[in-house]
């Protein structure tokens, strides 16, 4: 018997794990146990109805204990067979438990995507409300533009027969606009009736899934958790809109006042209108009686009338001589642009050659020292012949660094030529000498002096460093 027990607790317990393990996932696992229990109860019956048929038969052989053993398997399979029926009822419920919820989750969400929606559509209804707000205050911009040119149209008395057909149609227009704008706040008032409805319905369906949240915290709470954490949001959401709508009312009340400041001035406009058309009246009495003198005056006017066209083409043709000055002007400008432009472009060049004067100058500078030494040494061997190749050098590069047009090259060539001793074929050759005649007085001259050469080299040299030096 306690062998029976133990088989049949074994089965139960190897049924009730894949139930344990499902019930783990969705969260209950209470309806698994009760099963089990009830299970029990059979068994212990059965062992006890056996254990008194023992007693009340002692002496049976083991043939019959061995048919009670097999009776009391079956017992214990027919059990395990209902419990694995119970167990499998259990999780359909639960499965259809499931669904149920699943379903309401799934209501619940649609609801909460048509609720926003229907707030986006408030929303945009909201941004073209100040839309018509900022063509409201743009149509009060033009009533005030149109009130100083009735300020203008009274200053010109002169041209009121004119002027008085454009003001009553400019009148006419206001009036329109006028009605227009009292058109646009009915149908704004209506909006934001409209809009007040369904702020009111918005509210009711709240409440109504408040409701039914209320009713499905019994079995999800921590689903309700976030319903009611969506119904916040809701209701901050409605609240920003009835602050919106009350913004609406205000400026809807702006307007209001906006309507009545225009209808005043309208009536202004009108009694000016008035007054204009009782001085066109009071001005056309005064016109008929002018009349008589006027028609004698017309041919002195008509001939007036002549020569003011005269004078008008005359004008005219002025104006085209203007209009062709102004061309050559226009022309003269920008030649001058480009002067300005080839300007600029000579004061670089001016800077340019600036810096070189002082890249020159400052050249001189060491050429004076060279000079000094040079001077030195010659005078420590006048009589000698001997080439200081320093001064040589730097003459030689002077020369070749000064352009051509500048006279500077022909005072170093003659520093050179009498540093070097030149005869006069040399210097004719360097180009110092022009022909036959120059050699002739640069013999006498030779011939005529007993200076040496050394002397007049120190000379032409000095006065070479002395112009530098100013410069």
């Amino acid at each position: 018997m306690g062998k029976n027990k133990k088989k049949g607790g074994k089965a139960v317990r190897h049924d009730a794990k894949p139930e344990e393990h499902n019930e783990q996932l969705i969260g209950k696992a209470e309806p698994a146990e009760d099963p089990n229990k009830e299970a029990e109860t059979p068994g212990e019956i059965i062992d006890g109805e056996g254990q008194s048929e023992n007693s009340s038969i002692p002496g049976e052989d083991d043939q019959d204990q061995e048919e009670e053993e097999k009776e009391e398997e079956n017992n214990d399979e027919e059990n395990t067979s209902t419990l694995e029926k119970e167990i499998a009822r259990l999780k359909e419920e639960h499965a259809e438990q499931l669904r149920m919820k699943d379903t309401e989750m799934e209501k619940l969400r649609t609801e909460r995507d048509a609720k926003e929606s229907q707030y986006n559509t408030l929303l945009s209804r909201i941004s073209s409300m100040k839309d018509v707000f900022q063509n409201l205050r743009d149509s009060k911009q033009e009533l005030e533009n149109v009130q100083e040119q009735l300020q203008e149209y009274e200053s010109q008395n002169l041209r009121l027969k004119n002027k008085v057909s454009s003001t009553s149609k400019e009148n006419e227009e206001l009036r329109t606009t006028v009605t227009t704008l009292n058109k646009e706040y009915d149908s704004m008032e209506s909006e934001y009736e409209n809009l007040q409805k369904q702020v009111t319905s918005y509210e009711r369906q709240i409440e109504k899934c408040e409701i039914k949240l209320e009713h499905a915290t019994e079995s999800h709470s921590d689903e309700l958790n976030a319903y009611i954490k969506e119904i916040e949001n809701l209701t901050l959401k409605i609240q920003k809109l009835t602050v919106a709508l009350e913004n609406s009312h205000q400026s809807i009340s702006d307007l209001k006042s906006e309507r009545q400041e225009l209808a005043h001035d309208l009536a202004t406009s009108e009694s000016t209108l008035s007054n204009l058309k009782q001085t066109i009246a009071d001005l056309e009495a005064t016109l008929n009686t002018k009349e008589e003198s006027l028609r004698e005056d017309c041919k002195d006017r008509d001939l007036q009338i002549k020569a003011i066209r005269a004078q008008l083409d005359t004008a005219l043709e002025e104006k085209t001589a203007q209009g062709e000055q102004i061309s050559s002007l226009k022309s003269q400008i920008s030649a001058m642009e480009e002067e300005v432009f080839l300007k600029e472009k000579f004061e670089k060049e001016v800077k340019d050659k600036t810096l070189q004067i002082g890249k020159l100058r400052h050249e001189a500078i060491i050429l004076n020292d060279h000079l000094r030494k040079a001077m030195g040494m010659l005078k420590q061997s006048s009589e000698s012949e001997m080439v200081d190749k320093e001064l040589i050098s730097n003459l030689l590069i002077s020369f070749v660094s000064i352009p051509r047009a500048d006279p500077k090259k022909f005072e170093v060539l003659q520093l050179l030529s009498n540093f070097l001793n030149w005869d006069d074929e040399k210097k004719q050759q360097a180009g110092l000498v022009g022909g036959t005649n120059s050699i002739q007085k640069a013999d006498k001259n030779d011939k005529g002096s007993s200076m040496s050469k050394t002397q007049s080299f120190i000379s032409m040299w000095t006065d070479f460093l002395e112009k530098e030096s100013e410069r």
